[in-house]
């Protein structure tokens, strides 16, 4: 800060006090909190679904683990150009063992 006239020259404006790290306003912040909040949620749920369906077996098993699996190859098709090699062949994996899964369940011996 430099004194000017008596009076001293700040740089940064009243909404600059307000932001948090890295620039986030308060509300970004809290979005972001919420956002990651949900996918922990969806993810929870998702497993507890794809466990139900285990559990469960027959065709009604076999269809809540092919939910999770359609799910999980929607979110892998919608970050497809963001994920590296390596993070798109695990979500494959996973999206195939799921399918080998439900097919296995629905189909005794």
């Amino acid at each position: 800060m430099s004194e000017h006239a008596g009076q001293p020259t700040h740089t940064h404006t009243h909404a600059d006090a307000n932001r948090g790290c890295c620039g986030d306003s308060p509300a970004a912040q809290e979005r972001e909190a919420r956002a990651r909040r949900l996918g922990a949620a969806t993810a929870i749920a998702a497993l507890a679904v794809a466990v139900l369906g285990v559990v469960i077996g027959g065709w009604v098993g076999a269809t809540l683990v092919l939910l999770v699996a359609g799910g999980i190859a929607t979110t892998l098709l919608s970050s497809w150009s963001r994920l590296s090699l390596n993070e798109r062949l695990m979500r494959v994996a996973v999206v195939l063992l799921l399918v080998a899964l439900a097919l296995v369940r629905a189909i005794p011996r």
